[in-house]
């Protein structure tokens, strides 16, 4: 192979590498106790992701454990907690699977669902085991389908969400507190409260934390596998389920990550890692064009 060949071979895959990263920049295209299914699950299902380990221990889906939300076609925001094992250790980008366009945990279809490698982990550097700054984002290997109706990017928020205002929560959670998880994505509705309201209902409760439940003191609440999955609102994503400690409880409601006050967190981090693969690939670009030059 010549040098102008070589040269050739290299710039192709690059230039498709940037292509695929410019485009990221312009696409932000339940379970639950009393959960429901209806239309409105089905489309806010293209926004939510399965974790999951690699493999499955029996049978398809059943290694599901949190949620996600896709944020761009190589993001996935999620739960810190989600990422960090029984021995308080942070999870190996290599033991976790993204499963997009998959409204059903347990089925698989060939031309839906996209099974995502995770490339690096990225965890909030404030985040603690007391919920404090619970969030993180997953880069994946590769960029999800742009040609795929089951997958959407949700737009990050502009502003603070609203007290009072009702807010979507969707999931694969546990259908009541100790029961099975759900087959199907699932949706609740929650109430979001007053931040005085949160700090007399809840003991650690710190700044950037939000609650939320139900006002008719009935158990809507995520449950255990519903952490990390999003609290929605005009297909803007202003929380992730941080702590169910309200599953099981009419009382008591569930804790969420503000969004909206780590955006300049996500962005920072989103901008850091999005082009890493392209700069790698034009310093060995720049270096084989170096031996050439001296061959």
């Amino acid at each position: 192979m010549n040098n102008r060949n070589l040269s050739d071979f290299i710039i192709l895959p690059c230039l498709i590498l940037l292509a695929s990263d410019a485009g990221i920049t312009d696409v932000r295209v339940k379970r639950l106790s009393e959960p429901t299914i209806d239309n409105k699950t089905s489309i806010l299902a293209r926004y939510v992701v399965s974790l999951r380990t690699r493999t499955p221990f029996r049978y398809y889906g059943d290694n599901h454990f949190c949620g996600g939300v896709i944020i761009s076609l190589t993001f996935i925001m999620t739960s810190a907690h989600c990422l960090i094992d029984s021995q308080r250790l942070m999870l190996s980008s290599r033991d976790i699977l993204i499963v997009a366009g998959a409204p059903n945990r347990l089925k698989y279809f060939r031309h839906k669902n996209v099974h995502a490698p995770v490339a690096k982990i990225l965890i909030h550097e404030n985040f603690t085991i007391y919920n404090t700054n619970d969030l993180a984002l997953l880069k994946l290997v590769e960029p999800l389908p742009t040609d795929n109706q089951y997958i959407a990017v949700m737009r990050l928020p502009t502003e603070e969400p609203k007290l009072g205002n009702k807010y979507t929560v969707l999931g694969w959670g546990r259908l009541f507190h100790g029961g099975p998880l759900a087959s199907d994505i699932t949706q609740i509705t929650v109430t979001l409260y007053s931040h005085v309201a949160c700090e007399l209902m809840l003991n650690v409760f710190t700044d950037e934390m939000m609650c939320a439940g139900n006002m008719d003191h009935r158990d809507i609440n995520p449950c255990g596998g519903d952490l990390g999955g999003p609290m929605i609102d005009d297909d803007i994503v202003y929380g992730i389920v941080s702590y169910r400690i309200g599953c099981g409880h009419i009382e008591l409601p569930s804790v969420y990550t503000n969004i909206f006050g780590n955006l300049e967190w996500i962005d920072s981090i989103m901008s850091q890692n999005r082009s890493y693969r392209l700069y790698n690939c034009v310093a060995f670009l720049l270096l084989v064009i170096n031996i050439n030059f001296y061959v």
